[in-house]
């Protein structure tokens, strides 16, 4: 990317969207315009955890704004991500193909861990300081929490509780009381427990909010508290003052303090009894706040795509090592798939993103060998879909766990598993040409199998083996034909010509 190339992150959030533009200016960035829309998108979120269509329009609504701004931007200069409700919501499929007819880029789905390593890296982009740093989020569906020191995290989670879930659970009435706030800060209280250890344990030396929720409760503390404009901090006794005087109120509807804004009265009450269960928990004395938060985190990953590759090949070299794949297997893979997809590239369209997650999961679908040899595949998928992968967005997880799960025997796959970005064709394409290539380096060995010719058509895979070697290798036949019969009720029929 040039230096003067100007980029865009959207933040599609449960509360708010919003939407930043910069340009990358010797090695910094410069923030050129910000733009921010209150949807309440969580507010939409069904018992049965679809999204309303109210909600969905509200959505569209606020995409055509963003929409207009990003027009004629190159989409490798744009990045969206959607974070708790479209994580959550059931049919977030049905939302994104809707949103990606407005706003035509791919829109990321990131798994809350992500969520939290953004978040951080936007935060450790513009503090320099060698502390090690508690920072806390706290989103409209879920709060995030991470400890680091310079560019690197030691801890990440992600809790759901925000502050419009929160206000629908224990303030959906508008009353204010002492019962209803205790039964808040009990609740997240609970969230926070089972990663308390954890993060009492890493020494952390300041503690640091991001986000609207934390940029409300400051400016009260600031406007009411102390009437100190400059003063960037607030203390457990601070929320405690704040959350007397929210109760003596007694409705949302007649909350007036100074410093607080009238799009935020509905949510106030969550967010400081979400922030008071943190302080207590955590042991906080005190918290500053830092208006760089995610959005500014996806921007630095975007002034260099080949940076993110490296990340996400960093994510995975240490997944791999951290269970001890076999790497010389993965590199005969690896060659065998550079091979195979040099000769269907010619005829078929496997995109190369879609590609590229193939390689990795060359480098990890044995990872479900340090539980057993039996069952790998549903060993491998499980250990993929739960763990942390910095860089991976929540489809490109997704995508990698369904090639390891899929990799060998029979394929339990359908269109409804994909996100709506992937092409169902191309990614049954990218797993037969995945497993082609583990079927033809099983005996671990370079060069072993001996193929005249190769030929990827529309629905078909034609391989010529050459004719003296092939009528030495029986069990290979065999391995060859359970392969064709297992890929030929999804479309595509496996051939030898020779036979």
């Amino acid at each position: 990317m040039k230096s003067t190339a100007t980029i865009a992150a959207l933040d599609i959030g449960s509360n708010s969207f919003q939407l930043i533009v910069a340009r990358q200016i010797s090695g910094r960035l410069e923030i050129l315009h910000k733009e921010k829309l209150k949807v309440h998108l969580a507010e939409g979120l069904d018992a049965a955890g679809n999204l309303s269509d109210d909600a969905i329009v509200r959505a569209e609504t606020a995409l055509k704004e963003f929409a207009t701004t990003l027009q004629g931007f190159n989409a490798n200069h744009v990045k969206i991500v959607a974070t708790y409700t479209v994580r959550k919501a059931k049919n977030k499929y049905h939302f994104i193909q809707r949103a990606k007819k407005i706003i035509p880029f791919n829109i990321d789905v990131i798994s809350g861990l992500e969520e939290a390593r953004l978040i951080y890296q936007g935060v450790a982009n513009y503090r320099v300081d060698n502390d090690t740093r508690l920072v806390i989020d706290i989103g409209g569906g879920s709060t995030e929490f991470i400890v680091g020191k310079g560019p690197n995290t030691h801890q990440l989670a992600s809790r759901s509780m925000g502050c419009v879930t929160f206000q629908q659970m224990f303030f959906a009435d508008n009353t204010i009381s002492h019962d209803s706030f205790n039964r808040a800060i009990v609740a997240a209280s609970q969230e926070i427990e089972p990663i308390l250890n954890a993060y009492q344990n890493t020494n952390w030396q300041c503690a640091i909010g991001t986000s609207g929720s934390f940029k409300a409760i400051l400016s009260i503390v600031q406007h009411t508290l102390i009437n100190d404009s400059e003063h960037d901090q607030m203390t457990l006794s601070d929320l405690n003052v704040i959350k007397h005087k929210l109760i003596s109120f007694g409705d949302i509807k007649h909350i007036e303090l100074p410093g607080l804004s009238e799009e935020r009265k509905g949510i106030i009450c969550s967010a400081v009894a979400i922030a008071i269960a943190c302080f207590e928990l955590l042991n906080i004395k005190s918290l500053t706040y830092c208006d760089f938060s995610l959005r500014e985190g996806v921007l630095h990953e975007l002034i260099d795509c080949s940076d993110n590759h490296n990340l996400k090949q960093q994510s995975i070299d240490n997944f791999a090592q951290r269970f001890d794949c076999d790497k010389s297997q993965s590199s005969r893979v690896k060659a065998m798939l550079t091979w195979l997809f040099e000769h269907a590239n010619k005829d078929w369209n496997v995109n190369l993103q879609l590609q590229k997650i193939v390689f990795f999961a060359a480098d990890v679908y044995e990872v479900g060998l340090s539980i057993s040899s039996s069952n790998i595949r549903k060993h491998s998928a499980y250990i993929i879909a739960n763990s942390l992968l910095p860089g991976f967005s929540q489809e490109e997880q997704q995508l990698l766990t369904l090639l390891v799960r899929n990799h060998r025997k029979k394929l339990k796959l359908e269109s409804e598993q994909l996100e709506s970005n992937t092409d169902f064709k191309e990614f049954m394409q990218a797993i037969s040409i995945f497993r082609l290539a583990l079927l033809f380096t099983q005996k671990r060995q370079c060069d072993f199998v001996k193929i005249d010719q190769i030929r990827f058509l529309e629905h078909s895979i034609d391989v010529t083996f050459e004719q003296n070697w092939w009528q030495e290798q029986p069990l290979l036949q065999a391995d060859f034909e359970k392969e064709a019969m297992l890929l030929e009720p999804h479309g595509i029929n496996l051939n030898c010509i020779n036979r």
